[in-house]
């Protein structure tokens, strides 16, 4: 029985964890998480909000050309501080170019949207 208590306690601390600082997602049909995952961790090492407020989100929708670069970066769901939103726009910005679109994709673009939130990890 204790074995399970302490899993239990395990699990709540997972709870407790913040959320990722950057999520990022592409069409249901990109099988390429790798290239999905090299977006997410460019674009986190250029999130540095000033705040660290959990309750804030911000939507940033961009293109990733063939070539890697981004265009079209655009704020989809502003997080209601305008601060913030500029920097989750600037941190896509910088984290650009991505690299070129996976071998094996046969598009020529690639529609991405990024939800930031102002946390530490």
């Amino acid at each position: 029985m204790r074995d399970v208590e302490e899993n239990l306690d395990d699990l709540a601390a997972l709870f407790d964890a913040p959320p990722a600082p950057a999520q990022v997602s592409a069409p249901s049909d990109f099988k390429f998480h790798w290239y999905l995952n090299n977006v997410r961790n460019k674009i986190e090492s250029n999130w540095r909000p000033p705040t660290e407020d959990r309750k804030l989100e911000v939507v940033v929708r961009f293109i990733i050309n063939n070539d890697g670069s981004a265009s079209d970066i655009s704020v989809a769901k502003s997080s209601g501080n305008s601060t913030l939103d500029n920097l989750a726009v600037r941190a896509v910005t910088i984290a650009s170019p991505f690299g070129k679109l996976p071998p094996g994709f046969s598009g020529d673009k690639l529609e991405i949207s990024c939800t930031l939130r102002p946390t530490r990890r």
